[in-house]
């Protein structure tokens, strides 16, 4: 498995460029716990990969931490429009951790391909206004269909050995605190 850059994590999310989907590996493992990116003006949601077993636990949980309403459909389709329609409109941009990303998806191989090509279909469709169907704003308005709005998804574990015991096909990361501490909060 090759490693990408250690540096530069934050500048990669507030980016609307790819990879949307990637793999974080936390250094040292007592650090998992104190992970908390820092991001103002973005939406940042933390789920835990244990609670995503299966495809159909993994939309409750995405209902439960987006707030979506009842008639949510509960399959990749719903999901999907969910995340780049009218409904979700970031702010500044999106960033979506799983911890325990062993467990995510961990009943079927199939669903866990589908979940990595979902999430990076919804990053390339917020960095690509043209991929986008008419999204309105929270007060109704329209956006700017121009706008251009980082959308990333990462799977968060303290292993090296995760992805390859895995279906994986997005970059692998590793994030040393020593290596990106900010001056004064102590979050990334």
């Amino acid at each position: 498995m090759k490693v990408g850059d250690r540096v530069g994590t934050l500048a990669r999310w507030r980016s609307p460029a790819p990879p949307w989907v990637e793999w974080l590996i936390v250094r040292p493992p007592d650090e998992l716990p104190h992970f908390k990116p820092h991001l103002p003006d973005f939406v940042v949601k933390v789920f835990d990969g244990s609670r995503c077993g299966s495809s159909n636990d993994l939309f409750r949980e995405f209902a439960r931490e987006f707030s979506f309403p009842s008639y949510f459909g509960e399959n990749w389709d719903a999901l999907d429009d969910f995340l780049t329609d009218d409904y979700f409109v970031p702010t500044d941009g999106c960033l979506i951790l799983f911890e325990k990303a062993k467990l995510l998806l961990s009943s079927s191989e199939r669903e866990f391909l589908i979940f990595q090509s979902a999430m990076r279909n919804c990053g390339e469709a917020w960095a690509t206004p043209d991929l986008r169907s008419q999204v309105l704003d929270d007060d109704g308005s329209p956006v700017d269909p121009q706008r251009i709005i980082p959308f990333h998804v990462v799977l968060v574990s303290s292993e090296h050995t995760d992805p390859p015991s895995r279906n994986w096909i997005h970059p692998v990361f590793e994030w040393n605190p020593e290596e990106i501490r900010p001056e004064s909060s102590g979050a990334v």
